[in-house]
């Protein structure tokens, strides 16, 4: 009969930090470890990697220049593809009024009207010849 596996406990990055700043703040690595409910040994291996500089995180990897440079074309090429349905939904709206802007002014207050709706609290339309 097998015996089962026990899976691993994968611990984020902060969650490491914030363990290993809790031991150089003074506590043991046994009191710590103890509170926190974890393995004694995994601590101080943690306390160790980080005085070399090397914690890292479970399952995170080295990205190279080329990976970041990837990840910040796609990102700024979804942030595009947005902004252009955004602007096709916006004209495909705005076909059947006049795309005009028009300022007009009744003594001293001035009155924007664009497709044909008033951005004041007057109803003024404008009066372009596709009305």
């Amino acid at each position: 009969m097998k015996a089962e596996r026990i899976s691993r406990a994968s611990y984020t990055q902060e969650y490491k930090l914030e363990s290993v700043r809790l031991v150089q703040a003074g506590q043991s690595c046994a009191a710590t470890a103890k509170v926190l409910g974890m393995p004694s040994q995994t601590l101080e291996n943690w306390v160790r990697q980080a005085a070399k500089g090397q914690l890292a995180c479970a399952g995170v990897k080295p990205v190279s220049a080329e990976q970041m440079e990837l990840a910040r074309l796609r990102s700024e090429l979804a942030r595009v593809k947005m902004e252009r349905d955004i602007l096709k939904k916006a004209t495909g709206d705005s076909m059947d009024h006049c795309n005009t802007a028009k300022i007009f002014s009744a003594g001293v207050k001035k009155f924007n009207v664009f497709l044909g709706r008033s951005f004041s609290s007057f109803a003024i339309r404008s009066s372009c010849s596709c009305e």
